[in-house]
């Protein structure tokens, strides 16, 4: 879980991983040396998805775009490589065909085949051409318009975030790119947007989770308020944080609830053995639901955060939730 930031920002990285995020992608520019970035953030505790130097595909050269791999690729701070940021859309990359992606994806890999290579997609791209040119996939979608009220268009970024995952199946990792800017220090919107409320915030993080997600990205920190970072983001990234190891290992099976819009997922550590239970309502209204825990788990209570332990009779609980309510509890 990351921000995207910029190369020239290391000093908010011990606040990030204070925040509970893991990782981050800074925008490199052109020609920057990310030595000292990577050294920053390795004492910080952040991985860097590195972005590779978008001067090298101005005019596409794989042997050049490998010696920039190979610069960095032993520093332990590296998470992976950033191939391009909405490659059809972006004027940096309009030398780059999918299939000359494919010929630099090849080259990259060759030098280094520990780190996964990502392309971000924005909401209007088709990835499929570009499948054969990454390990992730990464997909930015933004709707908090300055212009909409709470929760507009949630369903139909839901909708999306679902379809982009299927695309994603075959690769090693998918990323949905959540909002995390909108306003700017007097409160006038950026790009036409908001900033997403602390409701659709855990929303879209705990309905991410549940459909695929390997990994979660908020574009970005550099664009961003430190008072709504505080007050809105940081609250659910120190929330989900103890539970990434066992998000990361997929679902297992194990819950189900009595309504149809309420959607319950169970993740294991596989370290610990802890159990952490997601359970999202996808629209509006209120309802009261029945979250039933299979016997074979073990499971006797379930906490979530700021609350007591829901005790379970039979295997069961019940929560309610608000509209596009989502919590996520440990159980024990």
């Amino acid at each position: 879980m990351g921000w995207f930031d910029h190369l020239k920002a290391p000093d908010r990285l011990p606040g990030m991983r204070s925040a509970g995020m893991n990782n981050v992608m800074p925008y490199t520019g052109m020609a920057e040396d990310v030595r000292p970035y990577l050294d920053r953030a390795l004492r910080a505790g952040v991985k860097v998805f590195v972005e590779i130097d978008r001067l090298l595909l101005v005019a596409p050269d794989p042997t050049v775009v490998s010696l920039f791999i190979e610069n960095y690729r032993h520093h332990p701070a590296v998470y992976g490589w950033l191939l391009m940021d909405e490659p059809t859309i972006d004027p940096d990359f309009r030398a780059v065909t999918p299939s000359m992606a494919k010929t630099i994806y090849r080259r990259i890999k060759a030098v280094d085949p520990k780190h996964p290579v990502g392309i971000v997609f924005g909401v209007k791209e088709d990835p499929r051409p570009w499948r054969p040119a990454m390990d992730v996939m990464l997909f930015d979608d933004y709707v908090q318009s300055s212009k909409v009220h709470e929760f507009w268009g949630l369903d139909r970024w839901r909708a999306r975030l679902i379809n982009r995952a299927s695309i994603a199946s075959s690769l090693r990792g998918y990323m949905p790119v959540l909002q995390a800017y909108g306003q700017d220090a007097q409160g006038r919107p950026q790009r036409e947007k908001r900033l997403p409320t602390s409701r659709e915030i855990r929303y879209m993080v705990y309905t991410a989770v549940q459909n695929k997600a390997t990994g979660l990205f908020f574009w970005n920190r550099n664009m961003s308020l430190k008072g709504w970072i505080d007050k809105v983001m940081t609250p659910v990234s120190k929330e989900i944080a103890p539970a990434l190891r066992a998000i990361a290992g997929g679902p297992v099976r194990g819950s189900s609830t009595s309504e149809r819009r309420v959607r319950s997922t169970v993740f294991r550590d596989s370290r610990t053995k802890a159990l952490y239970l997601v359970v999202v309502h996808n629209g509006g209204g209120t309802r009261k639901a029945q979250i039933k825990i299979d016997p074979k788990l073990g499971v006797s209570r379930a906490r979530r955060a700021s609350h007591g332990a829901f005790y379970m009779s039979g295997g069961k609980f019940v929560d309610k939730f608000g509209p596009y309510g989502a919590r996520l509890y440990r159980l024990a």
